[in-house]
């Protein structure tokens, strides 16, 4: 049975999550019941209702490194499978309410998905990017002789007890006229989210989606007061946007340091590197930023047209494998072979050949034709990336925030195309910046294959890691004589995706995770005292063979989007 609208997007938004979350909902999934829409509106919601004990895992993700080198992580709480499927069809619900559910225009995070939007359960974060960044310019071209402020509230999420969550969530619930199931529901997985850990303390934890929307709930208040100011305002999550004179700035702070504490909440300090004022006319100067180049070959392009080979010529896979990896290009090559043959699918796809635009988009998709855009784009980006890591050196603030965005940009489409002599030597450049921390371990972790400092640094950058690794190699190597329960999850997830760590011996204190990542499950596992692990066992079921490299490789619908760990994870990170 194909997959409903609900079941795509929740497995396409947690693919970009966190691969854990990920996988609990395919073998879920597994299931062709719970696959409907009707499961997750019905059942997946009524099976949330009367659960008894909250089932979330608590991850480390890095977030970031001092000039020490000194690395610090964010608490991320991955809701079990149902709770993600029931979470996906509240905020389906949400979305169809409209009204205060859809955030302000001057909110460019966390959009909820309408129509027929599969790329997830809210709108896919770039484009919210992308969408403020122009609206900045127009207010700089408007008021050229402005400042541009930037601003950013200290702890979000970990600020906001869930008293007040749920207070803004009944609030908004009740006056959009959403029916009681629903509004029982949305209460019932913030009550789980206040028991879930000790250490959150009865706070908006960051994983849940639910927590998104929230957060968008509670600062409606205050987007609606700033966007009534003669000034440009604007906001993605917690960074904030002031574009006016020096007088209308001062005046907008002000009122937006009382709205955010009537919330309990605070601005970083004016000796922050979090708060930066550009003039308008500088600020000008990276107007383009984010406009790609129109030329005929691009990420977009090499990615759509690896998609179409995979969906409509699935026996040309392997294939597909082998030349790239002879080139030494790190795509991932999702198995479409059983999505591609869904009959709803293929009558989609035949009506579409009737746009002009489509076909000629979708025109002789060929292995030759990826390798030689691959190619191309290689030499592009590693001659940009190297540029760019050059002038950070001695860039201003501004120069260094324009610069930041480029340069992960680059490293992140390097991971899968970048030659790995080249790959090491910008990692050596850019590991004396603490904000590229991130990305100088994991292009280091690829081109050498010791994943050492990739298991201190968390689990989004294993996952970073072992997608483009995965696809040249098997054997990777670490040193790190012991491990704690981070660095275990991490070396995990290494394990889910095909990968084979040697290093020292760990004894007999491997975690119910990693015995579970590498020989299967048994029993033990499916009675677990972690509600996630014990429901990850029961639905991958007994077995001495773990099917998590498949299921990773094996695409779950046509409209499953392929996921580039690479990049994805950086932008968690950062």
């Amino acid at each position: 049975m194909r997959p409903g609208l609900l079941a795509v997007r929740a497995t396409n938004q947690y693919r970009r999550r966190d691969v854990l979350a990920y996988l609990g909902l395919r073998y879920y999934l597994d299931s062709s019941a719970a696959r409907s829409d009707r499961w997750a509106q019905e059942v997946a919601t009524d099976l949330v209702l009367r659960r008894a004990e909250p089932c979330y895992l608590t991850v480390q993700h890095f977030k970031e490194s001092d000039s020490l080198g000194q690395v610090t992580h964010r608490d991320i709480y991955l809701p079990g499978p149902n709770e993600a499927l029931a979470e996906a069809a509240l905020l389906d619900a949400c979305a169809r309410s409209g009204g205060q559910f859809m955030p302000a225009g001057s909110v460019y995070s966390y959009r909820l998905a309408t129509a027929d939007d599969l790329s997830g359960v809210y709108q896919h974060y770039m484009f919210g990017l992308q969408q403020r960044h122009e609206a900045i310019a127009r207010m700089c071209r408007r008021s050229p002789d402005s400042d541009v402020l930037y601003l950013d509230i200290r702890q979000f999420y970990p600020s906001v007890t869930i008293s007040r969550a749920s207070s803004a969530w009944l609030s908004a619930a009740e006056s959009q006229g959403l029916s009681r199931g629903w509004i029982d529901v949305g209460q019932k997985l913030l009550d789980a989210q206040s028991c879930a850990s000790a250490k959150s303390n009865g706070q908006l934890l960051i994983g849940p989606m639910l927590s998104h929307l929230v957060g968008n709930l509670l600062l409606r208040p205050v987007d609606q007061a700033m966007s009534q100011l003669p000034i440009g305002y604007c906001r993605y999550v917690d960074d904030i946007t002031l574009v006016g004179t020096a007088v209308q700035i001062k005046t907008a702070t002000l009122k937006l340091e009382e709205s955010l504490h009537r919330l309990d909440l605070s601005l970083h300090g004016e000796d922050s590197a979090k708060r930066l004022l550009v003039p308008a006319r500088s600020w000008l100067e990276g107007a383009e930023d984010f406009v790609e180049p129109d030329k005929k070959v691009s990420w977009v392009s090499l990615i759509g047209e690896l998609k179409r080979l995979l969906v409509l010529s699935p026996e040309l896979r392997e294939s597909l494998v082998n030349e790239l990896a002879e080139n030494d290009i790190r795509l991932p090559v999702p198995d479409y072979t059983a999505a591609a043959q869904e009959r709803s699918y293929k009558s989609r796809l035949s009506e579409l050949f009737n746009f002009s635009w489509f076909r000629e988009s979708a025109r002789k998709p060929s292995i030759q034709s990826i390798l030689s855009q691959a190619i191309e784009l290689r030499n592009k980006y590693s001659t940009e990336t190297k540029r760019w890591v050059e002038e950070i050196d001695t860039a201003d603030a501004f120069l260094t925030k324009r610069l930041l965005p480029k340069i992960r940009y680059g490293f992140g489409r390097l991971a899968y195309l970048g030659d790995l002599g080249e790959l090491r030597r910008l990692s050596d450049t850019a590991k004396h910046f603490p904000r590229l921390a991130f990305h100088s371990a994991v292009a280091r972790s690829i081109a050498t294959g010791d994943v050492s400092e990739i298991l201190n640094f968390g689990v989004n950058a294993a996952q970073a890691v072992s997608q483009p690794l995965s696809m040249r190699t098997t054997r990777i190597t670490f040193n790190n004589p012991n491990l704690n329960a981070s660095a275990q999850q991490a070396l995990s997830v290494l394990r889910m995706n095909g990968l084979s760590p040697q290093g020292p011996p760990l004894g007999d204190t491997q975690s119910q995770l990693l015995k579970l990542s590498t020989s299967g499950v048994d029993r033990s596992m499916m009675q677990s005292s972690e509600p996630f692990v014990r429901e990850l066992a029961c639905l991958h079921g007994l077995n001495d063979v773990p099917r998590h490299q498949t299921m990773l490789n094996t695409a779950f619908d046509a409209d499953e989007e392929i996921a580039f760990d690479a990049i994805e994870q950086e932008h968690q990170s950062s």
